[in-house]
């Protein structure tokens, strides 16, 4: 069970590919508590958010200057965002 666990943090980290900890440092905090990164794949960075204004709040945050942000300290080229 625990082997599993393992695995499964393992394909999480892969999947991110050190946008995680480029997120932990650009976001604010209070929209880091609601938003968290999915995967990291091809360019494009997915969201993970509980709800409608947490997109929303997200969005705000990358529409006024978050995105460039994102886009400067991205290990990878970074050419889109996806909020789900």
């Amino acid at each position: 069970m625990l082997a599993a666990q393992v695995d499964g943090a393992v394909k999480q980290r892969r999947a991110i590919g050190g946008m995680g900890q480029v997120w932990n440092e650009v976001v604010p905090t209070g929209l880091r508590e609601r938003a968290r990164v999915r995967s990291f794949t091809r360019g494009v960075l997915t969201i993970e958010t509980p709800d409608a204004s947490a997109r929303y709040e997200v969005d705000r945050w990358l529409r006024s200057g978050g995105l460039a942000d994102l886009q400067r300290r991205a290990p990878r080229t970074l050419s889109k965002v996806k909020i789900v």
